[in-house]
């Protein structure tokens, strides 16, 4: 199953209910020296589309642990909500925990946050 959008960010995305809860975004430092030059020429490295067995992988936590070395203030403290949520391990083998729908909703805004972002930057 090949998921929409952005892949560090991309789930595979249906019609699922959102389930459970999620923490606040994170204050966090940017790395020093990371701009947006720096974020989105690590962005656009990341696949589009992407099998349904990448989500939650450890390549996915470490392509998302890639943006946020690169991510500057204003976009850093959503990348590291997004990296904490999928270093939890709530991502299972089970699809339904891959589906964007079924995070939970401050880890959607997280996500979506950092595709406006990137769209409105890159």
């Amino acid at each position: 199953m090949a998921g929409a959008g952005l892949v560090v960010l991309g789930s595979c995305n249906s019609n699922g209910s959102t389930t459970g809860e999620g923490a606040a975004p994170i204050a966090t430092t940017a790395s020093e020296g990371a701009t947006e030059v720096t974020f989105c020429s690590v962005y656009a490295t990341l696949p589009s589309d992407t099998p349904e067995s990448y989500v939650g992988s450890p390549e996915h936590l470490a392509d998302i642990e890639r943006l946020l070395d690169a991510s500057p203030p204003a976009i850093a403290g959503e990348v590291e909500s997004y990296r904490i949520y999928v270093a939890s391990g709530n991502i299972t083998a089970d699809p339904a925990s891959k589906d964007t729908e079924n995070f939970p909703v401050l880890v959607r805004q997280a996500v979506e946050g950092i595709q406006a972002y990137a769209s409105s930057t890159c």
